[in-house]
């Protein structure tokens, strides 16, 4: 009787073993699948060989002024390093802090009641789309014209272009962050979606305008090179701490890192 009791609580405890193993194969069956679809889904720009640098020039003592000067010669020292391709720089991070939204009115559109026109953007400097990767479907890009005193500019991705002009072109109509009364900002050009906040997430009306024409303190510096990564971003910080010493750097990562997290 005792051997069988013996042998009757080893064989549930085999049983519990297999059962919890079973559960934890399942799992990381489950997980690997999804790891592979996330990979699998286009993100609309280019994660790989990037590196992400953020500095905070407000906090740290530079006027709007003296910041300018500080974010043109960054980028003409990086973009100068060997084995750049692109250095660009904007406020949020796709899939990482992403981005803000904004109150925004439509020329010629009127919402439904209760319909929130409210959109996410992100301020970029010229060379954004360039660096990332992301595809102009029409019009043009930022360029280093567009800068304060010129004519105010924005650009807008496929959704928000399907949503608010179903079947107009795009590129003229005028939106405005401060009311009715403007002032308004003309479209000068259409890029493909992208996703924003999630890898899940459905096409997103979504709006980008220029950091020459609104400046940003905390701008994430973003630089697309070849080789090694880690090489890449011990260049970068060199380049900073050489123009700006003791300026802190935050988050020096690869933006495929950024997005993991």
């Amino acid at each position: 009787g005792g051997r069988g009791r013996r042998f009757g609580l080893r064989n549930l405890l085999v049983i519990g073993q297999l059962a919890v193993s079973l559960v934890l194969l399942v799992g990381a069956g489950l997980f690997i699948r999804s790891l592979q679809r996330a990979q699998a889904v286009d993100p609309g720009f280019d994660p790989s060989n990037m590196v992400l640098v953020t500095v905070d020039l407000g906090s740290n003592g530079y006027s709007q002024g003296q910041g300018r000067v500080f974010q043109q010669q960054l980028l003409e020292r990086v973009r100068g390093l060997p084995g750049v391709q692109a250095a660009t720089l904007a406020p949020a991070v796709p899939l990482g802090d992403c981005c803000s939204r904004r109150g925004t009115v439509i020329e010629g559109y009127t919402p439904a009641p209760g319909e929130d026109t409210e959109t996410n953007f992100n301020v970029v400097d010229a060379e954004y789309f360039r660096a990332l990767r992301i595809p102009l479907v029409r019009g043009r890009a930022f360029t280093d014209a567009d800068r304060g005193g010129a004519p105010l500019v924005v650009m807008v991705n496929e959704a928000f272009a399907r949503r608010y002009w179903p079947g107009e072109q795009p590129l003229g109509k005028r939106v405005s962050f401060g009311g009715s009364e403007g002032p308004f900002r003309e479209v000068v050009g259409v890029v493909r979606d992208g996703k924003y906040r999630s890898l899940s997430e459905d096409p997103l009306p979504f709006l980008f305008v220029p950091l020459g024409q609104e400046y940003r303190p905390e701008v994430t510096l973003h630089v697309r090179g070849v080789g090694d990564p880690a090489r890449l971003l011990a260049a970068v910080r060199a380049e900073i701490a050489a123009l700006a010493p003791g300026l802190p750097l935050l988050n020096p990562t690869t933006l495929r890192e950024q997005i993991a997290v």
